[in-house]
């Protein structure tokens, strides 16, 4: 799991990108904030749990304008969606 990026090329093109941090999975904006997501899976009670670790960056000229040119492939859907995990750690960055 986790999204490749190439961080010297996305620096190059935008500078450092403070949201796309180590191995994340998800990166979604909604309409304050820029959340990377991380999926992982946990046992609990025997079963097994999907787990989501989200980072909060406040949007920001900046970021907003770094979100954009990463990810213009996504068209119309530039904002991505959430992905659903059972359990969720939320933290502000």
């Amino acid at each position: 799991m986790g999204m490749i990026f190439d961080l010297e090329s996305i620096s190059k093109q935008v500078g450092p990108c403070d949201f796309i941090i180590g191995n994340i999975d998800n990166i979604y904006r909604t309409k304050n904030y820029i959340i990377a997501q991380k999926l992982s899976v946990s046992d609990f009670n025997g079963e097994a749990q999907l787990m989501s670790s989200d980072t909060f960056y406040r949007r920001t000229q900046l970021r907003d304008m770094q979100y954009e040119k990463i990810f213009a492939c996504r068209g119309r859907k530039i904002n991505g969606k959430r992905l659903v995990a059972n359990i969720a750690v939320r933290k502000l960055a």
